[in-house]
């Protein structure tokens, strides 16, 4: 039930440490405009936009490994 609240509610991607994706939720999906088949085992890099400054990766990985959402 909770994983469904979600689902129909926000962006969501799950990651292992090292940055690949391990889930991804429909609103994901739609939105990175790839597949949850095409986005499983790749890097969360595959996403990148070019729109964000270096700094802003480098601020939500520092947040999420140390183990902080990220919003």
């Amino acid at each position: 039930a909770y994983r469904d609240a979600i689902d129909v509610n926000i962006i969501s991607s799950i990651t292992d440490i090292h940055g690949t994706i391990i889930y991804a939720n429909k609103n994901f999906c739609t939105i990175s405009k790839y597949s949850e088949h095409e986005l499983i085992n790749q890097n969360h890099r595959i996403i990148r936009s070019g729109y964000h400054k270096k700094e802003f990766f480098q601020q939500l990985w520092a947040t999420i490994t140390n183990g902080k959402p990220w919003h």
